[in-house]
């Protein structure tokens, strides 16, 4: 098993099963495409479209992370991006922009923006 699989095994997360399920039980494979998410530009995209209150467009690039995180199996060292994504669909179903006028609101969307992103970096880092 490679280095990066102990790892993710050592942080909970099931590695074997993650593999045998979407990867033809080939680590090799799982791998190659894990090393893949490290030019992924949805994180990045995702904060352009948090900066221009892009709500619909977020909440697109959030829920393409979580499907990435769910087929890789990262979801115990990804937890921002859940409420993330419900967060942001309340604003792609409502009107499709991010309301200015909750402060509150829009600094807890941020700060799990800013979460998820340390969150993806760790794992890059151990790749």
């Amino acid at each position: 098993m490679s280095g990066f699989c102990r790892w993710l095994q050592e942080e909970g997360v099931s590695v074997e099963e993650v593999i045998r399920k979407g990867f033809l039980g080939k680590e090799e494979m799982y791998l190659k495409y894990t090393k893949r998410f490290q030019t992924d530009e949805n994180t990045k995209k995702l904060g352009g479209y948090l900066e221009g209150k892009n709500g619909g467009e977020a909440f697109l690039a959030a829920h393409t992370l979580k499907g990435i995180v769910d087929n890789f199996g990262w979801g115990p060292l990804v937890p921002s991006i859940y409420p993330l994504v419900e967060k942001l669909r309340v604003y792609s179903e409502l009107t499709g922009k991010i309301q200015v006028d909750d402060l509150e609101e829009q600094e807890e969307i941020f700060g799990l923006y800013q979460q998820l992103e340390q969150e993806l970096e760790r794992i890059k880092k151990m790749m």
